[in-house]
């Protein structure tokens, strides 16, 4: 039977929903034209063990139970009959007890319908009788199939059909589906989420923090300054993803090489799941600090370094905090306090990077500021050319054109080596490409 719509007053919808029986036979029969992942949907996983078994005792003893929404597909478009709008979790419970990863619990009674030898408490569903079994199968779930070819009618349906289990924030964002939600996925599989951030990928705490960088690089993209800190709040986030639905490929594929290229930069700061990429809050914050160091100081050392004083700085503060309240650091107290409240807050993650970045510098103070010109002039390099005698430096090669040559920074320009003439000589390009790209392998471990 039809049932009306869920869209706002005033709209013309073309969404039909019809409601259907379906057993738990046909469900499993047909587990594999299901689409338990479409864009929308929420993170797998949310439900406990107790509210699995509950669940099953419902559907078993005959309660009632809340419908299922299932979107009709077209299998040849999608290689799926339909796509979970809500009622995954129930599914799922579903197809775990039949392949028996899910017993019914320890004070589990059956009440249905007469059977020889009824389901017991904590059975499998291989521990039970055929009889028992044909129970399971026969047990009904109200689904509600819903058709229409507008996905935002459907992204609207699910929101509204989950306000009984608040969406979180990165679950809200997931459900406006287009490039940007897409984006944040592939970005949120890097290593860098897996090994280094200390918490759980828990309803798609990851998909946050990847939505908070992407967000700082595209903001960071638009402005010339060395280190942009802009607010990470809801409302910034959601219009990002929302107006970036349709973001070309070419620019997606720039953003989420941005952030991936950072997070490898970063890798060697941090241990596997690090203390300071712990909490949901953190990442974003050692994020824009790393940037900001590596991308304006140099040292051959620079990235132990940092990992160093990260581990002495939160020692410092936990010392602070054991200290007499008179006598405690006054700028250690503000980074703590600035921790707990505002953390999304432009703000505060400006004045705590500052405080950082401080405190680095303080105990670091021969590493070198790069030079803002990385790249040789052609007056330079042309110096460089008549310097040598018109010879690479390294193996004598003749460079019969100032095209031949390449200018080499002696001390290299991400160890803090200036870009001028004393700190260069002339090479051809096979010393000078080839030489570097050996050098790394040598750094790597691989030469």
């Amino acid at each position: 039977m039809p049932l009306r719509n869920f869209m706002p007053t005033g709209y013309v919808s073309s969404m039909e929903c019809t409601r259907v029986d379906f057993h738990v036979s046909r469900l499993n029969r047909e587990r594999k034209v299901i689409d338990l992942n479409p864009e929308y949907q929420r993170e797998g996983g949310v439900w406990s063990k107790a509210k699995q078994q509950l669940f099953m005792d419902s559907l078993v003893n005959r309660y009632d139970i809340p419908k299922i929404y299932l979107h009709k597909l077209s299998r040849d478009d999608t290689g799926s009959d339909y796509a979970v709008i809500d009622g995954k979790q129930r599914i799922s419970t579903v197809f775990s007890f039949l392949a028996g990863d899910l017993a019914f619990a320890d004070d589990f009674v059956y009440s249905g319908a007469a059977c020889a030898d009824p389901p017991k408490a904590k059975d499998r569903f291989s521990d039970l009788s055929e009889a028992a079994r044909d129970i399971i199968k026969e047990c009904i779930l109200d689904v509600v199939v819903v058709e229409t070819k507008d996905l935002e009618e459907i992204e609207e349906l699910f929101s509204r059909l989950n306000n009984g289990e608040k969406l979180n924030a990165a679950e809200t964002r997931n459900a406006f589906g287009g490039k940007m939600a897409s984006l944040v996925k592939q970005v949120a599989q890097d290593d860098f989420f897996k090994k280094k951030l200390g918490f759980l990928n828990t309803r798609y705490s990851h998909l946050e923090v990847a939505c908070k960088l992407l967000y700082l690089e595209d903001m960071a993209a638009k402005s010339p300054r060395k280190l942009v800190v802009v607010d990470v709040k809801k409302k910034f986030l959601d219009e990002f993803v929302k107006s970036n639905k349709t973001i070309s490929d070419v620019n997606a594929n720039k953003l989420a090489k941005r952030v991936t290229d950072n997070l490898k930069a970063m890798k060697p700061v941090f241990e596997d799941k690090d203390i300071e990429l712990a909490k949901q809050s953190y990442p974003q914050l050692m994020y824009l600090f790393c940037n900001s160091i590596l991308g304006q100081y140099g040292a051959t050392d620079l990235k132990p370094r940092m990992k160093r004083f990260l581990a002495e700085f939160r020692l410092e503060r936990l010392n602070n905090l054991e200290r007499d309240e008179d006598s405690r650091d006054a700028e250690l107290s503000e980074f703590g306090r600035l921790m707990q409240q505002g953390t999304n807050d432009a703000g505060s993650m400006e004045e705590r990077i500052a405080i950082l970045t401080k405190r680095f510098l303080r105990g670091n103070q021969d590493v070198q500021l790069k030079d803002t010109k990385r790249a040789f002039t052609l007056e330079e390099r042309w110096v460089l050319w008549q310097r040598s005698g018109k010879k690479c430096e390294k193996c004598k090669t003749k460079l019969a054109a100032l095209e031949d040559l390449d200018g080499d920074h002696i001390v290299w320009h991400k160890d803090g080596g200036p870009t001028t003439l004393a700190n260069a000589r002339a090479l051809c390009v096979t010393c000078n490409r080839g030489d570097k790209q050996t050098q790394k392998k040598f750094a790597q471990g691989l030469a």
